[in-house]
């Protein structure tokens, strides 16, 4: 038992080995459209939230200064953004979950060739635990939490074009703040991306260190789920006359223990990010709120910062907003770098007369 998941080189190794296979296989072609179409989705979904955010600035501005005709271009202007956001969305969900469902039914058929083969042979897997498992259940989390973290919404891709798109518009508009210290006048480049990024610092930091042992946990709670699982079966097709009631009950006790763990974990993470996501909404109001009263600019301005300022804490934060995420990947990666080097090391020959095993061969893969 790893006692300690880590994203460290061995990590970007293990991913690798994961990832080639399938985009370099026959599916290639295809995958790439698909995952071409997911990128287009991914920048209409940031371009409509680029377009909300300007409605901000022109709606209130329009409302505070009695515009009739502002306000109607402005509701124009939300209706197509909203528009644009509708179908960005749902077509990322099709594409997202096509590329994944033919990822997970390659990487099947690719690996249960090379198990069965294992079993034709009749060579076993006894250096880890339920193979099958592995085959069922990771195979289909590694394609679709790997598409989820890289292009789903406030993940990785959405948020480096979110953060350059509204950390574009907060540097701009932090050229209208100025201090005013012993009858001089300061201006801060960046102002109110800084204020953004420290924020998002103390946040991921103190996520960080929450949730720590989360990966651990979600490992040993696959391990603990698979035994219980793989002992019914067992128990089914032995057909035992005598039933060790006790057995199964510590089998389960340790589902259930870790579970708990598992639970508090999380609903410690929840109440963090729940109360950080709520002060990143208003913080952008703190800031600005001031300078509006002083007359710098208009209503529009401080709803456009405050809607800015959401959006860059978000994306500044996608390590903290995905860390359950995170950590179930982080064990799902390893469950399967473990299939991979148990059938490498069950394929190596061994030396005559010797009980080393020789150098792993190097396969396909």
């Amino acid at each position: 038992m790893h006692h300690s998941l880590k994203f460290d080189k061995q990590f970007f190794c293990d991913l690798w080995s994961l990832l080639k296979p399938y985009w370099t296989s026959n599916e290639k072609a295809s995958a790439l459209g698909l995952l071409l179409l997911n990128l287009v989705c991914v920048l209409g979904e940031v371009r409509a939230s680029v377009g909300m955010n300007h409605f901000h600035k022109i709606f209130y501005d329009a409302l505070q200064n009695f515009d009739k005709s502002g306000i109607i271009f402005a509701l124009e202007y939300l209706l197509m953004m909203s528009g644009l956001l509708m179908a960005a969305t749902s077509g990322a969900i099709y594409f997202n979950g096509l590329l994944s469902i033919r990822w997970r039914r390659w990487m099947t058929h690719h690996y249960l060739k090379q198990w069965l083969e294992h079993l034709r042979q009749k060579n076993s897997l006894k250096s880890i635990d339920n193979p099958d498992q592995r085959v069922s259940e990771d195979l289909d989390k590694f394609p679709s939490t790997t598409l989820s973290l890289f292009l789903g919404p406030s993940k990785l891709l959405h948020s480096i074009l979110m953060l350059m798109s509204f950390g574009y518009i907060l540097w701009d508009l932090s050229k209208s703040f100025s201090f005013h210290m012993m009858a001089s006048t300061w201006a801060v480049p960046g102002f109110l991306i800084w204020i953004a990024l420290l924020y998002a610092l103390i946040g991921t930091s103190i996520i960080g260190w929450l949730g720590k042992k989360l990966a651990v946990l979600d490992y040993q709670q696959q391990h603990y789920n698979a035994d219980f699982r793989y002992s019914l079966v067992k128990l089914r097709d032995e057909q035992e006359a005598k039933l060790d009631n006790e057995k199964y009950q510590g089998l389960f006790g340790l589902i259930y223990h870790n579970f708990i763990s598992i639970i508090s974990l999380k609903t410690r993470l929840a109440v963090f990010t729940k109360v950080y996501g709520y002060f990143s909404y208003i913080i952008g109001f703190a800031v600005s709120i001031p300078f509006y009263l002083s007359k710098a600019f208009q209503l529009g301005t401080v709803t456009q910062i405050s809607s800015a300022y959401n959006s860059v804490i978000s994306a500044f934060s996608v390590f903290l907003e995905s860390f359950s995420e995170l950590a179930e990947w982080r064990s799902v990666i390893h469950r399967l770098a473990e299939l991979n080097q148990s059938m490498k090391v069950s394929d190596a020959p061994v030396e005559t007369g010797s009980a080393i095993v020789s150098e792993v061969k190097q396969s396909s893969f």
